[in-house]
């Protein structure tokens, strides 16, 4: 092997170090109302230490939602937070990877509060999965379908 072939893959390996220990943080999940039905659009924001903002998103017509980063270093828990229009606001503590999450929003004028829990696999596989995968951001594998 080449001086300069070696150097070029120091060079490579040195440079994915960082990398390799940076943690994701994420959140996925889906976000309705008391009945059931999605909440479009609704505000959701994962927050660090100090009230700092991690990542920002909203939920798409079905009321899913997904959030990456790369985490803060040395954060390994966060607070999910859910607003929208017309609802009580939601709050969960959450470690750097939750499971699916489902968060049910009560009415502004409902006396119950709004909830964030990690799904069940049967609300995964009959709420979650049905809604939001395949969930890719700006479009889907279902984009790819014939139409």
């Amino acid at each position: 092997m080449t001086r300069s072939r070696a150097g070029r893959r120091l060079a490579l390996a040195l440079l994915a170090l960082p990398a390799l220990r940076c943690a994701t943080v994420y959140s996925r999940g889906v976000v309705e109302d008391a009945g059931g039905a999605p909440v479009p659009l609704a505000s959701v924001r994962l927050v660090g230490a100090g009230d700092r903002t991690v990542a920002t998103t909203v939920t798409d017509a079905n009321g899913c939602f997904f959030l990456q980063k790369t985490a803060p270093k040395d954060e390994k828990r966060f607070t999910l937070e859910i607003v929208a229009a017309g609802y009580r606001s939601a709050r969960l503590d959450v470690p750097l990877q939750p499971p699916i999450l489902l968060a049910t929003l009560a009415a502004s004028s409902s006396p119950e509060e709004s909830r964030i829990r990690s799904t069940t696999a049967a609300e995964r596989s009959e709420r979650w999965e049905p809604r939001c995968i395949p969930f890719f951001p700006g479009g889907g594998a279902q984009d790819l379908a014939p139409h």
